[in-house]
């Protein structure tokens, strides 16, 4: 660490175990803060020493563990010059060695737990002619034995080497299991269960012992879960054992199949014994497999985690005495009884297994899956547990689920919810214990002879159950076993309530504690080491701690960011959240000295005075690393720019500059995001911005460049994507060419007429050039143009170089390409309703059809872009400004539409309008409509200019984006067309198409419409009627769709007579639809009565929306026929609903006999192409009561 950067001596800082993420910012009085999120956060100006406790015992506790991790750092030899990468380093390689070599060798050990009770299933105490009573007789001598050697044993392996000590007890038990098979009687059986109980009971609690010493008190829970999981995978193992032992081993060699179990997994023990001899390590100062380095750093880490105190303090007896003195011992040791009492089933679990009545197999069989649930459940709660530092909860819910299970077992037969009770049962009792263990080794760290003592005497007295709950489990109790489950029933309420009284004792020890430090959340008094597991630790407190620093310089600033990265060395402090939501520097500024050159790091709004620079990249720019070696970054070409800038901003009055290719360390993601996110406000907080035009010639007059002393173009700053905001956001802006000449100020009013040029800024707009406050009053299209014609290398840039102009924050994600730009204008869309952002222009040579209602690229808002027009549009917001919501998702853009009809390249379209301007003016953009409520824009080259103020409201979902394949699809998909069947004119007659409006729909080889993407359309054919070969008159058909809203098609069918003619009623209604009522449907009927003659006949028949009109006219009296001419509209059925067309439509013509008479109508093409047959014939008054109802 350097001189700078050294830390002042405060008290306690070890807090920094629970670190996730941190932040370190600093001042202008070079102090660097970490900051924790919270709802409040509480300041730590200074970390002095608790204030003394008028309590003698909770002063003493207080100052038990009042130590730095620095202090602890500097006791051991090859520590102290290590910086915190290499401790960092050191305690990933020791936990990793740790975990590959103790880890597996405590989980096997349990392999013959349950050994005894499948032997049983297959006959063991039948063969020796043992009672139930003897049997448990047998069952209790073990935990006599395993109880007596339980408090020596442990109190002698926290004195010796556990490497030999441990593999011992493992041989003796392992040779007691080979001995089995040669028990004659069931005397011989208690004996032996005894002393194969003895030479058990050091290993649970020394193991226990061991991974406390060697994992801090949030690595604990999660290693305890994996090698106590070793109990539940040995009754997995157990069970395919037997069943593959006991099932087909019997009379082999004469033996037994039970006492072939027991030689197998006696020699199973015997190889992991001999394993562990080699891999199993000793106490943290002596394994002999790590290296000084090693052993130095894992002795660091558990003083760390004690609170300092060490754990080799005390001699045995003294030990043995603190640990009976402490009501802590006490408390868990009445937890550690009800957990073993309330699962005090597992010795009889095949037992209970076998009441399913399964046949032998199946029972060995389906022991395994409840234990491994068990295992799997367990892992999750203990790495839950060490990771909230929180035992309380984690323990009471499982075990009250156990409770749930038991209740099930035995109250039911039914065998899928009595085999589910015992998952609840096994999961629940197995979690506890593991928990338990690890909760009473962090409330008692250190010594460890107390700590051994501790386990010892609680695990004694909870083998206590053992001796009287084997008769709670008799034969005669199945199915049900009510008996034992009742236990098991008393043992989880115990379990609650021990677990309670733990909890409480540790939040009252810690209300001492913070009595006598004076700490309270508003105190400014660090909170030094607690008792863990209990909620009152306030993991969620909010916290600000302040550390001090002499200076602040670059290389202090990677000192403080691994410090703070550290997550094992600092763990006196567990109030700090695990959740830690501060990013080193997120809000800081790093700025350059102008004299000395070195960056120093500070946090608004306590920023100093500070020139900045802005200018085009090139090649060796001097990065945020280089500059920490000046000798180095010198070499590089970028170095002139620094230096440059640092001159001028001492010739200006400041110390402090800015230039981003050395002040933003581009290396740090979050620090990139965060300085993009702030560049506008840098920009704009600036006392003047240097702009450098590396390209301008100092011949050249203008801030263009001459080419050929006659054509000009810009430098390449005015190209650029970034530089935009770097010119609006300074509110002093002075240019510089290529020699650092000046060339003027940008509100200079020379230079400001030509950055409008050059810009587009200009006329009203550009007054932001002088407040770029005033930006807001700008409409969104038109700030999108100003980038319209600017570059930037990456793709995502161009909308990332945007953010301040349009004042939002948002997560950079390089990579993502274009939708950079779509989440740009979505985050636009949540602080403005401005609809300017809608009203973009596709280039003319775009192909696709059908686009979404955002932009691709600002350059699709270029048609804004304005260099010669002086006379701006208006630009107040509220003028562009509508009072409408829009939200974004995942059907598209939600908003309450204003909609209207126009046609557009000859087609009536349904546009959407965007109010923009005063006076009414608006703009339509038109839109095609694609399915439930959804609209995607078409012609999006297109935008129509209108002041019209007939509309329609709806609430509709636009499309965002439709790329080219979807466009593809939808125009084949939206394809309509409305043809005309004359093939059913009755004899003699004929009809000639004389003329079709609109010329441009019409499809005369198909002899069809296409209809347009608009709701709203209107198509006249007319015909010349013949009969044989003599016209008989003419006729004029309107077809027409006259709502917005989702209805069908409406038809007319006009005679027509010389008198008016075709000529004068097609163009009556053209004059109809050029008229000033444009977009409103054309009233068919209304302007037939203008043509019907006197004597001839019309009726309507209509049925809501759609209109039928059926037209009876002479035409002419002839020798060949008298008969009167009838033409009838027909359409499909599902025009009679309403209903949107969906394929290609066709319109019957067709002949009649009169009112009275029968008319056959024609066969009909579905929208998948079969024929629809017709339906029988009926009279005219049938098909008026039909229509009309």
């Amino acid at each position: 660490m350097s001189q700078a950067g050294e830390l002042s001596r405060s008290r306690k800082l070890g807090f920094d175990s629970l670190l996730k993420r941190t932040t370190m910012i600093s001042n202008d009085e070079g102090r660097a803060v970490v900051e924790c999120a919270g709802k409040d956060a509480t300041k730590f100006e200074e970390l002095e020493d608790p204030t003394k406790s008028s309590d003698p015992s909770v002063g003493k506790l207080s100052q038990q563990y009042d130590i730095t991790p620095r202090d602890i750092q500097s006791r051991f030899e090859h520590l102290r010059e290590l910086s915190e990468i290499d401790m960092t380093r050191l305690n990933k390689s020791i936990v990793r060695k740790i975990d590959m070599r103790m880890m597996p060798c405590i989980t096997l050990i349990y392999l013959d737990r349950i050994n005894v009770s499948n032997a049983r299933l297959s006959g063991m105490q039948d063969n020796l002619h043992m009672s139930d009573t003897i049997w448990n007789l047998g069952i209790s001598t073990f935990y006599i034995g395993y109880l007596v050697g339980q408090l020596p044993g442990n109190l002698w392996l926290a004195k010796a080497n556990p490497r030999w000590f441990l593999p011992s007890t493992m041989v003796a038990w392992g040779a007691a299991t080979i001995c089995t098979p040669a028990l004659k009687s069931g005397a011989g059986f208690a004996v032996l269960r005894f002393f194969t109980g003895l030479a058990e009971a050091p290993f649970f609690p020394g193991i226990t012992l061991m991974t406390s010493s060697w994992y801090t008190k949030e690595e604990s829970p999660l290693r305890m879960a994996i090698w106590h999981a070793g109990n539940t995978i040995s009754n997995i193992i157990s069970g395919f054992l037997a069943a593959g032992i006991l099932t087909t081993m019997g009379g082999v060699s004469g033996l037994y199949s039970w006492q072939w179990f027991f030689l197998i997994e006696g020699i199973v023990t015997f190889l992991v014994a001999f394993s562990a001899y080699v891999l199993l390590p000793d106490w943290p100062h002596n394994t002999r497999f790590l290296t000084p380095e090693e052993r130095d750093m894992a002795q660091y880490r558990i003083l760390c985690s004690n609170g300092g105190k060490e754990e080799a303090a005390g001699g045995t007896w003294d030990g043995l005495r603190d640990a009976v003195k402490d009501p802590f011992t006490w408390i868990f040791c009445l937890l550690h009884f009800s957990l073993v009492t309330a699962q005090s089933f597992k010795d009889f679990f095949p037992s209970i297994v076998n009441t399913f009545d399964f046949g032998e197999l199946t029972t060995y069989f389906i022991q395994a899956p409840p234990y491994a649930f068990a295992f799997v459940f367990a892992y999750a709660v203990a790495w839950s547990s060490g990771r909230n530092q929180e035992s309380f909860w984690h323990i009471v819910l499982p075990i009250i689920g156990s409770a749930a299970g038991c209740a099930v077992l035995i109250s039911t037969m039914n065998i899928g919810a009595r085999y589910f009770g015992l998952f609840l049962l096994i999961s629940g009792t197995y979690n506890g214990l593991n928990l338990q263990l690890s909760w009473e080794t962090t409330v008692v760290p250190a010594p460890r002879s107390k700590k051994a003592a501790l386990i010892a005497i609680a695990n004694c007295i909870s083998q206590v159950s053992h001796w009287f709950s084997p008769y709670f489990w008799p034969r005669s109790q199945e199915p049900f076993y009510r008996l034992g489950g009742g236990l098991v029933l008393v043992g989880c309420a115990l379990v609650v309530t021990s677990a309670g009284l733990a909890k409480w004792r540790a939040i009252r020890l810690n209300k001492k504690l913070d009595e006598a430090e004076g700490y309270s959340e508003n105190s400014g008094v660090e909170r030094g080491w607690r008792f863990a597991g209990v909620s009152d630790i306030h993991y969620s407190t909010p916290l600000k701690l302040t550390l001090y620093l002499r200076e602040c310089s670059v290389g202090d600033r990677q000192v403080q960011r691994s410090l703070t990265m550290q997550g094992f060395g600092r763990t006196r402090q567990d109030v700090i959240p695990t959740e830690i939501t501060v990013v080193l520097a997120a809000s800081s500024m790093w700025l350059i000295d102008t004299r000395s050159l070195k960056l120093h790091a500070f946090m608004p709004p306590d920023l100093p005075p500070y020139a900045i620079l802005s200018h085009t990249w090139g090649s060796g720019e001097v990065t945020f690393q280089e500059l920490a070696d000046l000798n180095t970054a010198k070499e590089k070409a970028g170095y002139t720019k620094i230096r440059k800038t640092c001159e001028l901003a001492r010739q200006n009055g400041l110390e402090w500059a800015w230039v981003d290719t050395c002040c933003i360390d581009k290396s740090s993601s979050a620090e990139l995001s965060e300085a993009i996110n702030s560049m506008f406000e840098w920009y704009e907080l600036s006392a003047i911005c240097f702009a450098h035009l590396a390209d301008l010639p100092v011949e050249s007059p203008t801030l263009c460049i001459f080419e050929s002393g006659i054509h000009k173009r810009a430098c390449r700053w005015f190209e650029r994507g970034w530089t935009l905001q770097e010119l609006i956001a300074p509110k002093t802006l002075e240019f510089f060419d290529c020699e650092w000449n000046s060339r003027g100020f940008k509100t200079d009013s020379a230079v400001l007429r030509q950055l409008s040029a050059m810009t587009g800024i200009h006329g009203k707009t550009a007054r932001i050039l002088k407040n770029s406050a005033a930006i807001t009053e700008v409409c969104i299209a038109e700030r999108m143009s100003w980038a319209s014609k600017r570059r930037t290398t990456r793709v995502e840039d161009i909308a990332y170089c945007l953010l301040g102009l349009f004042r939002v924050n948002m997560p950079l994600l390089y990579g993502e390409g274009s939708r950079a730009f779509m989440r740009l204008q979505e985050e636009i869309l949540k602080n403005s309703t401005d609809m300017s952002l809608f009203c973009w222009t596709a280039p003319q040579e775009a192909s696709q059809q059908y686009r979404g209602l955002l932009a691709r690229h600002p350059s699709e808002f270029a048609s804004w872009y304005d260099t010669e027009s002086t006379s701006r549009k208006p630009i107040s917001w509220a003028m562009c400004e509508q009072e409408k919501e829009f939200s974004s998702t995942n059907k598209g853009i939600r908003m309450d539409a204003t909609l209207a009809s126009f046609f557009v390249h000859g087609e009536n379209r349904t546009c959407l309008r965007c109010t923009l301007f005063p006076d009414d003016y608006v703009v339509f953009i038109p839109l095609r409509y694609h399915r439930d409520n959804i609209y995607v824009r078409e012609l999006p080259t297109t935008i129509i200019p209108s002041r019209t103020t007939r509309h329609e409201q709806e609430t509709i979902y636009i499309a965002k984006d439709v790329d080219e394949r979807m466009s593809i699809n939808l125009q084949a998909k939206m394809a309509e067309t409305l043809s005309i069947d004359r093939s059913l004119l009755p004899a003699n007659f004929s009809l000639e198409m004389m003329e079709t409006w609109p010329k441009n729909l019409w499809q005369s080889q198909r002899q069809q419409y296409a209809l347009p993407g608009s709701k709203l359309f209107t198509c006249i054919t007319s015909y010349s009627v013949y009969f044989k070969t003599v016209k008989v008159g003419e006729v004029c058909l309107i077809c027409q769709r006259h709502s917005s809203a989702l209805q069908p098609l409406r038809y007319a069918l006009i005679p027509l007579q010389e008198a008016t003619g075709r000529a004068g009623i097609m163009s009556q209604i053209k004059d109809h639809e050029s008229s000033g009522a444009r977009g409103q449907p054309i009233e068919a009927f209304s302007l037939m009565e203008q043509f019907i003659i006197d004597g001839r006949q019309a009726v309507d028949l209509s049925h809501g929306n759609i209109s039928f009109s059926l037209f009876v006219t002479r035409y002419s009296e002839t020798e060949e026929s008298n008969d009167k001419l009838y033409l009838k509209v027909t359409s499909f059925q599902d025009l009679l609903h309403p209903l949107p067309i969906r394929k290609s439509k066709t319109i019957s013509i067709s002949d009649g006999k009169g009112p009275g008479h029968r008319l056959e109508r024609a066969p009909q093409i579905g929208g998948d192409g079969a024929v629809v047959q017709p339906p029988k014939p009926c009279d005219i008054a049938e098909a008026e009561r039909e229509n009309s109802g």
